[in-house]
């Protein structure tokens, strides 16, 4: 099972999503990140004094799931054993709480982080 977004996913993100991710990201010691200028990596040491203005993470199946559940207000994962594949659901209930573009949107793809990562393109 793949366990997090790759750099060709980071890639897809527009620069303002890519802005949106780095507000909402906090770095801990061990995140897989892309630097703008170094590539792929691995944060070490002390993080406290990094500047992450050039840094995006590779997010985990986690990762992933913490981000949507500060972004929205209902999701939902499921895999379906018949078709072999895993769905993400998104959406936010009620007036004036809908997000825009990414109300009831719903994701199936064979791997959970594809899914995943979907549906939070379309939150960020």
């Amino acid at each position: 099972m793949k366990q997090r977004i790759t750099v060709e996913q980071l890639q897809e993100l527009t620069p303002e999503q890519q802005e949106r991710l780095r507000e909402w990201w906090e770095p801990e010691v061990g995140d897989y990140i892309v630097h703008d200028t170094q590539g792929p990596g691995c944060l070490f040491g002390d993080i406290d004094i990094m500047d992450k203005t050039h840094m995006l993470p590779r997010l985990s199946i986690g990762q992933c799931i913490e981000l949507l559940k500060d972004k929205t207000n209902e999701q939902s994962f499921g895999y379906n054993d018949s078709g072999c594949f895993w769905t993400v659901n998104v959406g936010n209930r009620g007036v004036g709480n809908m997000i825009e573009g990414c109300a009831g949107k719903q994701f199936s793809t064979a791997e959970l982080i594809d899914a995943l990562w979907q549906t939070v393109k379309g939150v960020l």
